[in-house]
């Protein structure tokens, strides 16, 4: 099992890929909104969430593994079973319609492509 979001330090976010200036402000924010929502006392992660997404906390310019590293913390102990799939947030039309075209190729390639692959050689 992952961390807890509680536990999500600036080390964890350079590690995951952020620069450490931008680290601080997201850890800051990330204690700043487990306060708005209940402090760690009967944390809702739901409702944490709602709080990270609606003020823009994590970045499109963020890397993935940064988002992934959140997300994962905050619902580190959801019950699934009992509360059903935890939220998650899908892109407009508008963001799919503007970042596909320039970014399709690039994306396709890092997360599909096997490293070392090669059409050519590889049957």
């Amino acid at each position: 099992m992952g961390k807890k979001i509680s536990e999500v330090g600036v080390d964890d976010l350079v590690k995951a890929g952020l620069a450490a200036a931008e680290a601080k402000v997201v850890e800051r924010g990330l204690k700043d909104a487990i306060a708005r929502t209940g402090g760690g006392h009967g944390l809702d992660p739901r409702e944490l969430w709602r709080d990270l997404t609606a003020r823009r906390l994590l970045r499109p310019s963020h890397p993935h593994s940064v988002h992934q590293l959140v997300y994962y913390a905050v619902y580190a102990d959801y019950d699934a079973l009992a509360n059903g799939p935890p939220p998650h947030w899908f892109p407009s039309l508008y963001l799919l319609n503007s970042y596909l075209p320039s970014h399709l190729p690039h994306t396709i390639h890092s997360i599909i492509i096997e490293p070392g692959f090669s059409p050519a050689t590889d049957t």
